[in-house]
Parts: C-alpha cells; structure tokens; sequence
C-alpha cells in the first residue's frame, strides 16, 4: 500500500475515500483495512496510476477528514 491511515470508523472513512476517489475520476488498485487492537483501524490503500496533480488533491482533501490521521511510514 502507498497511503496507510490510522481511524476510528473504518466502515465509514472507507466510503469517504472511495467516494473522494470517484467524484475525483480516480480509481483504487488495491485497498485494505485491519484492525490495530486499541480502538483503531489501519486503512491502507493505493491509488491506480493518475497524475501527480490528481493525487496531490486526493491526498490534500483526505488531510481534511476528521479522525483519520497519516501513519509515519508513508512516502
């Protein structure tokens, strides 16, 4: 995965994205969720090849998102 996130309501930041992604005319290669044990979920995913500028907006308007926060190891 290229983008991993850290939230609280996997089922409904998983939505969101997906949705952000489409209204975008972006499409997901891979995506997956598991749970990290404290109340938290690891939700990683990576988008299908798109111009930088695209996914530049992608990754600016999911920074936006209550409750989802950036893991470290991410590029």
């Amino acid at each position: 995965m290229d983008l991993n996130y850290s939230c609280r309501d996997p089922l409904c930041k998983v939505a969101r994205v997906m949705a952000t992604a489409r209204r975008m005319g972006l499409e997901m290669a891979e995506m997956s969720l598991k749970p990290q044990g404290n109340g938290r979920y690891a939700l990683g995913f990576a988008l299908a090849p798109a111009e930088p500028a695209m996914r530049a907006t992608m990754l600016a308007r999911l920074a936006q998102y209550i409750d989802l926060q950036k893991e470290c190891q991410d590029g």
